[in-house]
């Protein structure tokens, strides 16, 4: 989990300004799943807007309509590239709250679920 750690760190001490900031940064220079992985199959359900996630070259990659949201699924396919197998079964969604964030419900709800699909995209289901 030293990735998550690292991601820990990197949100320390940032005020909601900064954090926000940083998850605009994500967006914007994160891989891009192509648009045609962006299909009913990829799609998140429960987001206040359009996230899909997917493999493309073997690395999971997302992309979404709104870009809080595509900044916060950049980072989190970015964490799942690099954790074990183990460590993404291991990977609570409760862990979120240890970046600071203050997400709305639909918001919240999204991410559990884009966590859940972390997970089963990384133990090959």
């Amino acid at each position: 989990m030293d990735h998550f750690s690292a991601l820990i760190e990197e949100f320390k001490g940032l005020d909601n300004f900064d954090r926000y900031q940083n998850i605009l940064d994500w967006a914007n220079h994160s891989p891009v799943l192509p648009k045609d992985k962006c299909v009913e199959r990829n799609l998140i359900p429960g987001c206040a807007s359009n996230l899909w996630i997917n493999i493309d070259d073997n690395i999971i990659k997302s992309e979404a309509d709104a870009v809080i949201t595509k900044g916060l699924a950049a980072m989190f396919c970015d964490l799942f590239n690099n954790f074990t197998v183990e460590e993404s079964k291991l990977f609570d969604p409760k862990m979120i709250t240890k970046l600071g964030f203050v997400l709305s419900p639909s918001r919240s709800n999204g991410m559990v679920n884009l966590i859940f699909k972390l997970k089963e995209i990384k133990s090959g289901h």
